[in-house]
């Protein structure tokens, strides 16, 4: 298949120039394993973390992108393989069924493996051994910015060319308490000291959902969509929180900037070729026809950002639908009639290396009347050379290839 690249004129880009630096509302230090000797492991009571709401203005969660109801797939599903591989790894995090749904996360490191899930934190080693003292509860994770009881959507990443680890969580879902919390280790270890910081959002009448986590050579940046407190609840924008990536390794400052866009969430891109003065975000946009894969790019030194809301888009000739149909769960389990719930189409990782952003996420096909999902490592992007240009092509592969 092949896709085209499409330019927007300039008076089509969203360009946002550099806002003043903000404070964070509130800065601690903390050390990992003193919170460890000391915190409860378990939630108290069982709660359920916001689920991520949809930023698509008037889609139908039950309805393609063509406008046509799906219907309830019974299909079987991929056939499991009659011979499994032999399991060389080791047990990670288990989900202590506390919070639903579990949203895991990790990171490896050199030495030491970081897992996240909305009820827990787990480090180990990299050949399995648990740290002493951990679990601990994703609530005592933060627990030195605040008492919080519904710390979700937990992110962790391992910032391997300054050697360091990079939390962000939200809390306070669907409340006038909302806030995004980021955390970055002061070295190497993750059981640690680390910095953390709180921005307040609930004040403006709006709350943050969905919380990503990015980062680059230059930059952390944490991306939030933005729902109104009032009425409906309805999407509002998305804020993107950039941080002085050296400034905050250095000397543990969070001063930030925020740039929004309404177009829809924006999936930050972890720079793992660290180019300067560039970092992307990724949308991938469903349609009837075709999809798309909206790029956007915050640019120029830090200090003197700017922000430009689709820089460019990529035309992907085979289309998807957002969610599957009535939004049930839809991908099939081997050896049992439970369904998982795969969410939407939205992007969920994107790093770039070797001059690629890869980026992945599930989509539903076909798109009209939705039947079947495709998990899909993307390419969004490839751009030559050692510079910063906009990526301009993509392919897909999709996995499981045949159902």
């Amino acid at each position: 298949m092949r896709f085209r690249l499409l330019l927007f004129a300039s008076l089509s880009l969203a360009l946002w120039a550099q806002p003043a630096r903000r404070a964070v509302d509130r800065a601690v230090t903390v050390n990992m394993g003193t919170i460890a000797r000391s915190a409860r492991m378990e939630e108290s009571l069982p709660r359920v973390a916001p689920r991520p709401r949809s930023t698509a203005a008037g889609r139908n969660p039950g309805v393609g992108p063509g406008g046509v109801s799906g219907s309830q797939s019974t299909g079987a599903g991929p056939r499991a393989p009659a011979v499994l591989p032999p399991f060389t790894g080791f047990q990670g995090l288990l989900d202590n069924y506390t919070v639903v749904p579990p949203d895991t996360n990790g990171a490896v490191g050199p030495r030491d493996v970081v897992t996240m899930l909305n009820s827990q934190v787990l480090i180990q080693s990299r050949s399995g051994q648990i740290r002493p003292g951990f679990p601990i509860g994703l609530n005592d994770f933060w627990s030195g910015l605040g008492s919080f009881q519904d710390a979700f959507d937990p992110r962790v990443l391992y910032d391997a060319a300054s050697d360091r680890w990079i939390a962000s969580s939200g809390v306070g879902g669907a409340s006038s308490s909302s806030a995004v919390l980021l955390g970055v280790s002061q070295g190497g270890d993750p059981g640690g000291g680390w910095n953390l910081f709180q921005i307040n959002v609930g004040a403006s009448g709006n709350w943050a959902d969905y919380p990503i986590l990015g980062f680059n050579g230059n930059w952390i940046v944490v991306s939030v969509n933005l729902f109104s407190l009032s009425g409906h609840g309805d999407y509002v924008r998305t804020d993107l929180y950039v941080f002085d990536r050296s400034a905050v390794y250095q000397n543990g400052k969070a001063g930030y900037a925020t740039f929004s866009d309404t177009n829809g969430g924006l999936t930050p891109v972890s720079d793992f070729d660290k180019r300067p003065d560039t970092f992307y975000f990724v949308q991938a946009i469903p349609g009837a026809a075709a999809g798309h894969i909206r790029l956007s790019a915050l640019t120029g030194p830090p200090g003197a950002e700017k922000f430009t809301g689709g820089a460019s888009d990529i035309a992907v000739e085979d289309p998807w639908a957002d969610t599957a149909p009535y939004d049930e769960d839809f991908a099939p389990q081997a050896g049992m009639a439970a369904r998982i719930d795969t969410g939407d189409s939205r992007i969920q990782n994107c790093a770039l290396r070797a001059g690629a952003i890869w980026c992945a996420h599930t989509v539903f096909l076909p798109a009209g009347t939705c039947s079947g999902f495709s998990s899909t490592p993307r390419p969004a992007g490839r751009s030559s050379g050692g510079g910063s240009r906009t990526p301009a092509t993509t392919a897909s592969m999709r996995f499981p290839r045949s159902r």
